[in-house]
This record gives structure tokens, sequence and C-alpha cells, in this order.
């Protein structure tokens, strides 16, 4: 009677153990879902700004020259730049020649 108690709480034990597997991976399924929603929208966010960005660029905003600036000072890429149509700017600074 004792040996087959300790055996019905073995398989239930068990049986808790593989739920709680179930459940820790259905779990992780949702967080994971969850976190992949979350970047879906800040890409979509990123690029209906860019559109509107560049629909007023394109349409010649009244900032459009600082806007460009702004865009190519953050951006490092050569590559990036291109794709945005940004000319390299010169760097302003220390490193230019003084006037004589």
């Amino acid at each position: 009677m004792v040996r087959k108690n300790t055996e019905n709480k073995n398989i239930n034990l068990q049986k808790l153990l593989e739920r709680q597997k179930k459940l820790n991976q259905k779990i992780r399924l949702e967080k994971q879902k969850a976190k992949e929603k979350e970047k879906e929208k800040v890409t979509q966010k990123c690029m209906l700004t860019g559109a509107i960005i560049l629909d007023y660029i394109e349409n010649n905003g009244e900032f459009s020259e600082q806007i460009l600036h702004i865009l190519g000072s953050r951006l490092d890429s050569e590559s990036e730049k291109e794709l945005l149509e940004i000319k390299s700017q010169p760097e302003t600074g220390g490193t230019s020649k003084k006037e004589t």
C-alpha cells in the first residue's frame, strides 16, 4: 500500500513537471511573439516617419536643407548617405586651416 502511494505521487509529480515544462515553453513562445510584435511596431513607426520626412524633403519644404544636414551628420556609412542621396559634408571643426 505504501509502495502504491509512492508510485502515485511519483506519477503525479512527473505529470506536474511535464505540465510545467509545456507551460514554460508556451510562456517563452508568447514572450517571443510579443517581442516580435513590438519590433514590427518600431519598424512601421520608422518607415512612416521616414516616408513623411522624405516626402517633405522632395517637395522642398522650408527646412529641407536643415533636415538633410541633420541626416548627413548622423550617418557614418557612405552607402547609407548614398541611399538617402545625401552628399558627404566636409567636417567643420578645429581641423580646418586658420585664416590669415
